[in-house]
């Protein structure tokens, strides 16, 4: 990982990074050559919404939003990665997300959504008498319960 943000002065900071290993599909020169990256950027850094220009609010929010669906996905793909791979809990998985274990249930919501933006179904194909996802199936009943794992 090498992207680089080294603040320059009180006010001003340099972006580097090396495009074939950082940014091989281009997503980040696109977010800065398009303007969606400063816009976003405006729009973290306004103390209130209201105070964004309202000239260019509509291009602020369209950018900002474009840059939130790039990272959501990207964040999908990471939750898959630490369910999967590295066999984090839905509560730690939570901690990393939401800075709350309690919120399990949306990790496993991302988690899902990660599934399926990789052509993968989320929990696979239902058996009898099987935990899939904090659902049990008991000849034929539903029995919901908390985190299976």
């Amino acid at each position: 990982m090498g992207v680089d943000i080294t603040k320059t002065t009180g006010s001003s900071a340099a972006i580097t990074w090396n495009p074939t290993a950082d940014d091989a599909r281009g997503y980040l020169a696109q977010a800065i050559e398009s303007g969606r990256l400063e816009n976003a950027l405006s729009a973290l850094g306004t103390p209130a919404v209201e105070d964004l220009p309202a000239a260019q609010l509509r291009q602020i929010a369209q950018a900002t939003s474009a840059i939130q669906r790039d990272l959501e996905r990207r964040t999908r793909a990471m939750v898959v990665q630490l369910k999967d791979r590295d066999g984090l809990s839905w509560a730690e998985i939570a901690t990393i997300l939401y800075d709350d274990p309690s919120k399990r249930s949306s990790a496993r919501a991302a988690y899902e959504a990660g599934l399926r933006q990789t052509g993968h179904q989320p929990g696979g194909p239902i058996q009898a008498d099987t935990i899939h996802g904090g659902i049990v199936f008991d000849n034929g009943v539903v029995i919901t319960g908390g985190d299976t794992d």
